[in-house]
């Protein structure tokens, strides 16, 4: 009996020391597999850096020559706002109306100072489509230049390919700020309180973290830790 307990002893420590052995193996594996992936990140890190900066250096670019831009062709028929003949028809037509109301009013009135406003606006309006340099059609009304090719190749960023990309960069940095924020609340003993009652500057430091949040998500995107990870689901023989 004495020699069976002694071999189970010696069994079980023999167990043990395996097993330990297994575990300092693969934390040896996961340390060098994450010394192997750094050198990857950071090259994602940089290369997004770079595309960015490229952007963002194209888009000053187009807006600082839009003077020599418009001095090119046309875009589609359409020609700039200050030199439009319907724009300028258009712009006589809506002032003619309004100093035809005028004369109903007798002067001194409300009315005739309420008409005489719209008047001034109306002329400013109008200079001010002329004076920012965007195009008009043949119907006499300004247009904007949507395609991102034509706004960058004549100077158009600031109608809707500038505002467009600032949107989406907010509502993406809320997004991915929102989304770290609750994520560091997971270890939490009650992360419903974390959410419920904002940690104000842990907030702000991700806020700030989140302003490279392109170059972020696409480095998550490649490493595989982006998205949440899919259980896998077996089923119980019956």
């Amino acid at each position: 009996m004495q020699c069976l307990r002694v071999k189970s002893t010696t069994t079980s420590r023999v167990g043990q020391a395996a097993a330990s052995t297994r575990r300092t193996t693969q934390v040896v594996r996961a340390q060098r597999t994450n010394q192997e992936n750094k050198p990857h990140q950071n090259e994602w890190v940089t290369k997004g850096a770079k595309t960015l900066a490229a952007v963002a250096l194209a888009a000053t670019i187009s807006v600082a020559n839009v003077e020599e831009a418009q001095a090119k062709k046309d875009i589609s028929g359409l020609t700039p706002c200050a030199k439009s003949k319907p724009y300028a028809k258009r712009q006589k037509q809506e002032i003619k109306a309004l100093e035809k109301r005028l004369k109903k009013y007798e002067e001194g009135s409300a009315g005739e100072a309420a008409i005489k406003d719209s008047i001034k606006k109306t002329k400013k309006r109008f200079k001010m489509y002329g004076d920012t340099g965007v195009l008009c059609g043949k119907d006499g009304y300004p247009h904007l230049i949507a395609d991102p090719g034509f706004a960058l190749q004549y100077g158009h960023t600031g109608e809707i390919l500038v505002p467009t990309f600032g949107f989406v960069y907010i509502a993406g940095l809320i997004g991915y700020a929102g989304r770290t924020y609750l994520n560091s609340l997971k270890g939490d003993a009650k992360p419903q309180t974390g959410e419920i009652i904002i940690d104000v500057p842990k907030a702000l430091d991700m806020f700030l973290q989140a302003t490279l949040w392109p170059v972020k998500t696409y480095t998550e995107l490649r490493n595989n830790t982006l998205l949440a990870a899919k259980e896998d689901v077996t089923v119980s023989p019956r």
